[in-house]
């Protein structure tokens, strides 16, 4: 446990995470915090980005203990103390559910790996620092990273093994008759994709980034057998010190092949009564969970919808804030947020057994979350999805594409849709 504030040293080092990673990829552990304002609601969801490496301890808590809080720098969220995973799997303790006959999933339990020392970097300012539990951790840090960086190298993706596509309309046609009868109100369905994958982690990272940036982009080389490689647009949780966040996202449309069409398929995704259907159920979901670790009366929607774009697709997304009740700890939080409803459905319990009775694979990670507890005792979690597992002994990888089902939904549209959100993945060149 630390027993002093952390150490601030700023530092000359390229302001690109890619190329301090590429000079850290020899090391265990390897995380990569990558952040774009492209598809960020706020420009300060995606100012900074962070590196790090060399984890001095791991821990298998739903969220490890917050240690010693201490304030940012300059105003800024202090640096990451932890990074983490909180897998979907991990949450199903709320299922009345019998036996799961279902192949058990690559990844079912939370990890979370500490930093003594972490690569900072501020977008706007273009300023590098190393913020440490103290000078020698920031030394080590340092040296490792001002090393020549490795170059660029091939990632090649075989498919090897998919849910057919007339195997999920018959999945959206069983929810549909799950819907009628009114068990449940919505449904989020997905499937999964593996493929045979031959390169590095961090270089399908990369490629994957660059075709959808993200403001909650992540590389983590989590252990000698697996690594994470998310894209995820999605904010599923912020916890400060006094202050709740999520931010729902329901509702897809591709990109268009030039400007009017793409206009035109953003206007259809606006107006449409079915995903407009989808963002109302998903965000009463998420207030209604808020409501439950919040101030009583605090909970609210911020503005209205908006619509985000990334360079495969449009979504629409919508803030829910609270204030933080004073009884709730970060564990407590979780547990009632995770898994969001905007990737399970309504009600939340009935929708995840349903989920487990039609889709043929476990989620494992997929809609479960990642990201970081700060220094400073900021947690951090986007959601998990646009999110790749690699399972490093087998040369597999594994990635799961999905959507909400409601009243209005053709069983064929939500195929197309599982396809253009898969694009990152599937037209990777």
């Amino acid at each position: 446990m630390l027993d002093r504030a952390a150490v601030l040293r700023r530092v000359r080092l390229p302001p690109d995470p890619f190329a301090l990673a590429r000079a850290l990829e020899d090391q265990p552990g390897l995380a990569v915090l990558a952040s774009s304002p492209e598809s960020a609601l706020h420009p300060a969801d995606a100012r900074f980005s962070f590196v790090m490496c060399a984890p001095i301890e791991t821990s298998e808590d739903l969220v490890p203990h917050a240690e010693t809080i201490e304030p940012g720098y300059g105003g800024a969220p202090a640096a990451p103390r932890w990074i983490g995973i909180i897998p979907y799997e991990a949450m199903r303790e709320i299922e009345r559910r019998r036996a799961d006959t279902r192949a058990a999933p690559w990844i079912c339990r939370p990890r979370w790996n500490r930093h003594d020392a972490v690569i900072r970097i501020d977008h706007v300012t273009g300023d590098v620092a190393i913020e440490s539990d103290d000078a020698a951790s920031a030394e080590r840090l340092l040296r490792l990273a001002r090393r020549a960086p490795n170059g660029s190298r091939a990632v090649t993706l075989s498919l090897v093994d998919a849910d057919p596509a007339r195997d999920h309309e018959r999945r959206v046609e069983a929810a549909l008759e799950y819907i009628a009868r009114g068990d449940v109100y919505e449904i989020n369905l997905a499937r999964r994709l593996r493929f045979a994958c031959d390169g590095e982690p961090l270089d399908l990272f990369m490629k994957m980034f660059g075709k959808v940036p993200s403001p909650y982009g992540v590389l983590w080389n989590m252990s000698e057998d697996f690594a994470v490689a998310s894209t995820s647009p999605e904010l599923a949780l912020e916890v400060g010190a006094s202050c709740l966040r999520t931010a729902p996202i329901k509702g897809t449309r591709p990109r268009g092949t030039c400007a009017r069409t793409d206009d035109a398929l953003r206007r259809e995704l606006e107006s449409s009564d079915k995903e407009r259907a989808e963002l109302v159920m998903a965000v009463d979901l998420h207030r209604n969970d808020l409501g439950r670790v919040a101030e009583v009366g605090s909970v609210r929607t911020l503005m209205g919808p908006r619509t985000l774009a990334s360079r495969t697709v449009f979504g629409r997304a919508h803030e829910v804030v609270a204030r933080r009740a004073d009884s709730c700890d970060l564990s407590r939080i979780v547990s009632v947020m995770l898994p969001c409803g905007s990737v399970t459905g309504a009600p939340k319990v009935r929708a995840m057994e349903i989920i487990a009775e039609l889709e043929a694979h476990r989620r494992g990670l997929y809609t479960g979350a990642i990201g970081t507890l700060g220094r400073d005792g900021r947690l951090v979690l986007a959601m998990a999805i646009r999110t790749a597992v690699v399972s490093r002994r087998e040369g597999m990888l594994e990635y799961f594409t999905g959507g909400g089902i409601v009243a209005g939904s053709v069983p064929s549209a939500e195929v197309d849709e599982t396809e253009w959100k898969a694009r990152q993945i599937t037209e990777m060149k």
